[in-house]
C-alpha cells in the first residue's frame, strides 16, 4: 500500500469515509435549522399592554407565546385578559367564544371550576382568579394559523398564586374569534391597571 497524504480541507469541513469506503474526504456539511424559531422577546415594565405585530408569515403555521413574570403594577387584584389584533389594532367586537376551567389548591382543600367561560364576548379572560403585584404568573400561548381567512383558536395555560396569597391555581383553555380576516397579532393586557411582564418570548414552528 502506498500512503497518501490528505490536503487539508475547507473552513469548517467535516473529515468523512468516502462511499466506497477506501480513503477518508472532506465535506461541507449544511448547517443545522431549527423548525422552532424565536422571531421576538423582550420585556414590558408597567405598560398598557404588550401588543405583537408584524411577526406572522407563512413561513409558519402556529406560534407559541411564553410569558414569565406576569403580574399588575399595582396592589389591586386584577385579571388578565387576551385579544386578536387584526391591521395592528385590537379587535373589540364580541365576536369571542372562550372555554376555559382553573384547578386550583389551598392548604385545605383543592377543586376545580369551569367558570371562566364566555359566549360572544369582547373578550377573553386568560387568569383563572385575580392576580396582583405580589405574586406573579406565568403563561404559555398556542396560536394557530393567524394569517387563515377563517376562525382563528388559540390555547393557553395560565399559572400563578392567587392575589390573596392563600391558593395555587391553574387556568386552562382555549378560544375561538369569528373572522374571515388575517391577524397581524395579539395582545394582553389587564383589567384597568398596567401590565408588568418580566420576559416574553415568541417562537413560530415552521411550516412543512
Amino acid at each position: 500500500n502506498t500512503l497518501a497524504k490528505l490536503a487539508k480541507g475547507s473552513g469548517e469541513d467535516t473529515l468523512k469515509m468516502n462511499s466506497g469506503a477506501t480513503a477518508p474526504e472532506w465535506v461541507t456539511v449544511a448547517p443545522a435549522t431549527s423548525d422552532f424559531v424565536n422571531l421576538t422577546s423582550g420585556s414590558a415594565v408597567n405598560a398598557a399592554s404588550l401588543s405583537l405585530d408584524g411577526f406572522y408569515t407563512t413561513d409558519y403555521h402556529a406560534y407559541k407565546l411564553y410569558c414569565f413574570g406576569v403580574s399588575v403594577d399595582t396592589a389591586s387584584a386584577e385579571n388578565m385578559y387576551v385579544r386578536i389584533r387584526e391591521a395592528d389594532a385590537d379587535k373589540t367586537d364580541g365576536n369571542y367564544t372562550s372555554s376555559a376551567g382553573y384547578a386550583y389548591r389551598a392548604s385545605g382543600s383543592g377543586s376545580f371550576s369551569a367558570a371562566v367561560s364566555a359566549w360572544y364576548h369582547t373578550t377573553v379572560q386568560v387568569t383563572g382568579e385575580t392576580i396582583d403585584n405580589g405574586y406573579t404568573g406565568q403563561l404559555e400561548m398556542t396560536i394557530f394559523d393567524p394569517l387563515s381567512l377563517d376562525d382563528k383558536q388559540v390555547h393557553f395555560s395560565f399559572m400563578n398564586q392567587r392575589a390573596d396569597g392563600a391558593t395555587w391555581q391553574r387556568n386552562i383553555g382555549g378560544f375561538q374569534y369569528d373572522t374571515s380576516t388575517a391577524s397581524s397579532g395579539i395582545s394582553l393586557y389587564m383589567t384597568s391597571s398596567d401590565i408588568t411582564i418580566a420576559h416574553y418570548a415568541l417562537y413560530g414552528l415552521k411550516a412543512t
